[in-house]
């Protein structure tokens, strides 16, 4: 057995039942088998379910090594980090102290590799990295992984930007506000009906169709990779992100294309609105002559 006495360093006040730590072990040592025989993607996903049943530092150091070597860095220092916040057990080995030592060294030099994006949106504007929806809070500098990443930018309109970022660079993706809607035409003197709610209902519907049609196809899209990606029932988890994209934007679609309802409502609306007003009396006034001289009257139409 080449790990059963390194999971006896569970956490103190949390030890796992010998179930978990007779199944952890057979994750762990498989996984260890799968990286020698360089099958990677193997090895993190056995890594990874060993070290959620027993979270050892020996798993959770090999779990973080194998996150670098795909290069996801962010995954790396949240498991480094969470290794150096395990208790000391009081039976903990020595091979659990170095992998302990080896995390914090990992936790402190990570978090100068990792690039991040500070995404410049409208305000109210939902904005999705890499399929993952990003709360406002994190725009101003979000840590991700060197290489490519999708960023997705929905407000009146869906705009869509590819960005690449190397270690420890720091990238602006700037997104410009979207067009106002044209604005109603300024109220004149004539009694001529007015169409300014037509105009904001028509304007409000185009913006909505637009928005609901681009996140739909961006939604539509994510969920054909998911179910190319998903055979006989299984899929891998690289596809989760995938997966959350294609709900998040298929929800917006939806809203969107509530709003287009709704603006073509409130121009049927103003429309009727416009078109039934009642003419506006006409009065003036009039010189009239009589039998008996000039006499000056009001004259109306009404």
């Amino acid at each position: 057995m080449i790990f059963a006495l390194c999971l006896l360093a569970a956490p103190a006040g949390a030890q796992p039942a010998p179930i978990d730590v007779e199944k952890a072990t057979v994750l762990y040592n498989e996984g260890l088998e799968r990286r020698d025989a360089g099958d990677h993607a193997a090895a993190l996903d056995l890594f990874r379910t060993a070290y959620a049943r027993v979270p050892s530092p020996v798993i959770g150091l090999d779990l973080a090594r194998e996150h670098l070597h795909f290069g996801q860095l962010v995954q790396a220092l949240a498991i480094a980090q969470a290794v150096v916040r395990l208790p000391v057990a009081p039976e903990e080995t020595e091979k659990s102290a170095t992998a302990r030592a080896e995390a914090a060294r990992l936790a402190g030099e990570l978090p100068k590799r990792i690039p991040k994006l500070r995404v410049l949106a409208p305000p109210g504007a939902t904005v999705l990295v890499d399929g993952r929806l990003v709360p406002s809070a994190e725009l101003g500098g979000l840590a991700v992984d060197p290489g490519k990443h999708e960023v997705i930018v929905a407000s009146a309109s869906a705009t869509k930007h590819e960005v690449t970022v190397a270690e420890g660079e720091v990238r602006d993706v700037s997104v410009a506000p979207p067009a106002p809607p044209p604005s109603a035409p300024p109220p004149i003197a004539s009694p001529r009906p007015s169409y300014t709610l037509t105009y904001v209902g028509l304007a409000t519907a185009g913006a909505g169709l637009v928005a609901g049609t681009v996140t739909g196809l961006l939604a539509l899209s994510y969920a054909q990779n998911v179910h190319e990606g998903c055979a006989g029932g299984r899929c891998p988890s690289d596809l989760g992100d995938d997966l959350r994209a294609s709900r998040t934007l298929g929800t917006i679609s939806t809203i969107s294309f509530a709003t287009a309802a709704g603006g073509v409502v409130l121009a049927a609306y103003g429309w009727l609105r416009a078109t039934d007003r009642p003419s506006t009396p006409r009065v003036g006034a009039a010189v009239v002559p009589t039998p008996f001289g000039v006499s000056a009257s009001f004259v109306g139409a009404f």
